[in-house]
């Protein structure tokens, strides 16, 4: 079997290649976690506040109509409930 230049460049690109996508995914990894982190802690604030407060208000009022057609858009509170 006979390396040619070509083929040594193509195995080392073939590799590099693979370690940048593991260093990608752990970095979505790390935000991902860091985002539902920031998110459980924006809800206790949240929970923690009076009644008459604005945002406390908008989070806990129930919508009334219905959806478009299509696969629901996931919501901020359902995604926080989903996770605790």
């Amino acid at each position: 079997m006979r390396r040619t230049a070509l083929g040594f460049t193509r195995i080392v690109h073939i590799e590099s290649t693979n370690e940048s996508r593991t260093r990608r995914d752990e970095q979505r990894r790390k935000y991902s976690k860091m985002i539902k982190e920031q998110r459980i802690s924006r809800l206790g604030h949240l929970k923690r506040m009076e009644e008459g407060m604005m945002p406390k208000k908008i989070f806990t009022q129930e919508l009334e109509g219905t959806r478009r057609k299509g696969r629901p858009r996931k919501r901020w509170k359902e995604e926080v409930e989903k996770r605790s």
